[in-house]
């Protein structure tokens, strides 16, 4: 090899002295960009060659050597320019036809790529090789009627050896066309039955005719004898990835080693890992199938990828490439592909634009309820909740057993103003009507009722990422007794980062289930005997809520995700704070009883704390000379009349500002446009977008008074708000949420916090603005307070949990009914 190294060098070396000596020569040139070729230096290659075509311009090989060369460089356009040429100086020359062809064909060009290989077919009526294109076109562009026709046209040639013969076969079988496959193939067995191809065809008959495991011996006994070709090892994959997939992907791993840069086993290979959700392991392979060979599917998948990734604006360009492609072909763009580049742009603050892509889908498909549904959420991200409730609830009529489109009814009407308590208890009693009654719930368990032994508990959620309800569980799965508790996670989205694996590290047992459909998932925690199954989730995305209808485990609580009932029968015991006014009363807004916390409620967690890099002390208007007010919470809280109240607070008090954050990017002109409107001009506002944990956290650090959102108000943003020493300022309602939300403030004596009607929030929010000093004094109680301090020695709340969980086994094994209880002090 170093001698033929050497010569090769010294043949360039030669030829590049020829070519200084006499620039003029055309041979000394084309010499020395063939040697540079063999080489593998494409660059200086294709320099050297142009300049022996414009010196050479009839010596054709150049040209071809040239269009060669830019295929390699996937420089099809200047390919094509070359390939023309040479057309145009020999036409009657099929084979130069044949290549433009295939050139066009690299460079989605079918329909010139057709035109080539019948010109080239004028010229060589026997060109079987140029028939086999044709067919392959028209297959690829399912043009049947045409494809057929091709084929027996290939026929009748005949193909003059086995390897024409096995190709004529292949193409028959491959496609619908069995009997005409089977006369060619006999036809191939009759010439030499040795043929290297006949286990394969075989196969491929076995296949279609639904005997697999002929089929599988079949292709790798074919693969025995050609090793290095894709379409038996992809024909293998496909057979095998029905019944064991993670067998057929290291097949083709080991495949893409043995045949590298092949993209039919790439593809073959992203396909399978995008199906079983191996996302960690598909990055690598999809980039370099879109460098061989970029195409709508893979950009596709690198777009899922990305999203679960939470890369949002990646995920959006490689969507829009992918939608690019398909327009380009004139291809219906598939549903799931707007679906994915809609909820990029919900993930990426770009509701509005969302909206309008999914409205223009709607008008071609007006019955599609995953769009209406969509529509639906795109809505209720940019506060619009009464058309985001009057579209979910036409995806219900139209799909009445659809848990997700309920659940997004049933989340958005809790955010509205125009919904009472009771009239929200019976539309959530509607899930357990449609979702328990056509089922039968488990009612055996092999549980062994000991009301003191360790138990399993296990918590299904699909927040299991950097989420607020992760920081919940978080705070729960610490502070679980693990003498007493066994715990296990039951994750049903894809979606991992750092915060996932801090999860996984706090459980015993972790179990990624987003795949299993809702009765195996049920079946599947029934079979690990978990005691106490925790739903973490509610009415909000990704639930397992049906999962409960089958009441997998014999104790069934929701906690955490969702401030109101699941309207389920089969789901026993919520959490609920003993702050709560009338709490018998408020008992029948909800399907499931009361386990009965202390004084201390449940949602004081400040272990949240710890993420704000540090908390000041300091009032901020004193540094400022300006009072903040503020709103953290979720747009979708903000109503039409919180923004009125607040315009009425900033004009009473012209020095003010007024803080926002989570606003997304195509919301800000609008909400802009609207204080304006209202005499609030814009250098009052300080508009923030959603941003990371330590971001959010550090923001508190400059407001001087929360200004909470009603019917739905704060809840993670309360809590954290009063962990960093600034008090939130609430409006009284009989609204489950504005309820739950109430006991924060009665748990940390702030009632005058609570105002009773707007004329009195107002009143209230002007009048801390003139009593900063007793303001102040709050602030640093607050900062100090031990229950807001992320310190379980003084925080005697953390046993709350492990008593609740406790006392209703003990119940359960007593067989007493399910009834609401209170956890003594």
């Amino acid at each position: 090899m170093q001698d033929m190294n050497s010569a090769t060098q010294q043949h360039i070396n030669e030829a590049k002295a020829n070519t200084e000596t006499n620039p003029r020569c055309g041979e000394s040139w084309k010499t020395l960009g063939l040697a540079l070729k063999e080489i593998g230096d494409n660059t200086e290659a294709l320099k050297a060659l142009r300049k022996a075509s414009m010196l050479l311009p009839k010596d054709l090989d150049i040209f071809k050597d040239l269009a060669d060369i830019l295929l390699l460089e996937k420089n099809y356009s200047q390919a094509i320019g070359y390939l023309k040429y040479l057309t145009s100086q020999e036409p009657e020359n099929s084979i130069y036809w044949n290549n433009l062809g295939l050139v066009y064909l690299e460079d989605k060009q079918p329909k010139l790529a057709v035109e080539c290989f019948q010109e080239a077919i004028k010229h060589d009526i026997n060109f079987f090789d140029a028939y086999s294109n044709l067919a392959k076109t028209y297959k690829k562009e399912k043009l049947t009627k045409e494809f057929r026709n091709t084929l027996v046209k290939m026929q009748k040639l005949p193909p003059k050896d086995e390897q024409e013969w096995a190709e004529l076969a292949h193409q028959w079988i491959d496609s619908d066309f069995t009997k005409e496959g089977l006369l060619a193939f006999n036809q191939l067995i009759e010439l030499n039955q040795n043929n290297k191809f006949i286990p394969y065809l075989k196969g491929i008959f076995a296949f279609k005719n639904g005997h697999m495991k002929k089929a599988l011996a079949l292709f790798q006994q074919a693969i025995k004898l050609t090793p290095n070709e894709p379409k038996l090892v992809i024909a293998l994959t496909v057979i095998i990835s029905k019944n064991d997939p993670e067998a057929a992907i290291e097949i083709l791993k080991k495949a893409e080693q043995r045949i590298p840069n092949n993209v039919e086993i790439l593809r073959q290979l992203c396909i399978l890992l995008y199906n079983n959700k191996k996302n960690k392991e598909i990055i690598g392979y999809l980039e370099k199938l879109i460098v061989l060979d970029p195409d709508a599917a893979a950009f596709k998948m690198i777009g899922h990828y990305k999203n679960l990734i939470g890369d949002h604006d990646k995920a959006i360009q490689a969507f829009e490439e992918s939608m690019s492609m398909q327009a380009e072909k004139n291809y219906q763009t598939d549903n799931s592909l707007i679906t994915n580049y809609s909820i990029s742009l919900m993930f990426n603050e770009q509701p509005t634009k969302a909206i309008k892509i999914i409205k223009k889908e709607l008008i071609k498909q007006p019955n599609n309820t995953d769009f209406i549904g969509l529509l639906s959420q795109a809505l209720y991200r940019i506060g619009e909740i009464d058309e985001s409730i009057k579209i979910s609830k036409k995806t219900i009529n139209k799909k009445p057993y659809n848990p997700s489109n309920i659940s997004n009814y049933f989340f958005a009407s809790i955010h509205s103003n125009k919904l009472n308590i009771e009239e929200l208890f019976k539309e959530h009693k509607k899930f357990s009507s449609f979702f328990e009654k056509p089922i039968k719930p488990f009612s055996e368990y092999t549980n062994k009722p000991e009301p003191d032994r360790k138990l399993k508990i296990g918590f299904v959620s699909g927040d299991m990422c950097a989420h607020a309800v992760a920081y919940f569980a978080m705070y729960v799965f610490e502070i679980l007794d693990n003498n007493q508790f066994e715990l296990s996670v039951f994750n049903t989205f894809a979606r991992e980062d750092s915060t996932t694996q801090k999860l996984k590290n706090a459980v015993n047992q972790w179990f990624d289930v987003a795949e299993m459909g809702n009765y195996e998932l049920a079946e599947f925690i029934k079979n690990q005997e978990i005691d106490i199954l925790v739903d973490l989730s509610g009415h909000t995305g990704h639930n397992r809520l049906p999962t409960f209808a089958y009441k997998p485990a014999p104790i069934q609580i929701t906690a955490i995700g969702y401030p109101y009932t699941t309207g389920l029968n089969a789901m026993d015991y919520v959490f609920m704070s003993s702050l709560v006014n009338k709490i018998e009363e408020f008992q029948k807004y909800w399907t499931e009883k009361f386990i009965i916390f202390p004084q201390k409620a449940l949602n004081l967690r400040p272990q949240r704390r710890k993420e704000a890099s540090k908390v000041t002390e300091q009032l901020p208007a004193y540094t400022n000379g300006y009072f903040t007010y503020a709103s953290l919470n979720r747009f979708s809280k903000i109503n039409e009349a919180s923004l009125n109240t607040w315009v009425i607070i900033l004009q009473k008090n012209p020095t003010s500002k007024m803080l926002l954050g989570n606003v997304e990017k195509d919301k800000e002109q609008e909400i802009i446009d609207f204080f304006v409107k209202n005499k609030i001009p814009a250098d009052r506002l300080i508009l923030k977008p959603r941003l990371t944990l330590i971001g959010y956290m550090a923001l508190f650090n400059q407001i001087d008074l929360m200004l909470d959102t009603w019917p739905y108000g704060g809840g993670t943003t309360t809590s954290d708000a009063l962990s960093m020493g600034v008090p939130v300022l609430s409006l009284k309602g009989n609204h489950p949420v504005q309820v739950l939300t109430h006991t924060i403030h009665y748990s940390l004596n702030l009632d005058n916090f609570l105002a009773d009607n707007v004329t009195d929030y107002i009143s209230a929010a002007v009048a801390w603005a003139e009593q900063l000093e007793e303001l102040q004094t709050i602030r640093l109680d607050l900062i100090n307070r031990p229950e807001l301090i992320a310190n379980e020695d003084e925080n005697p709340s953390y046993l709350n949990w492990n008593k609740g969980l406790r006392m209703a086994w003990q119940r359960w094994c007593a067989g007493l009914p399910v009834e609401s209880f209170r956890i003594p002090d």
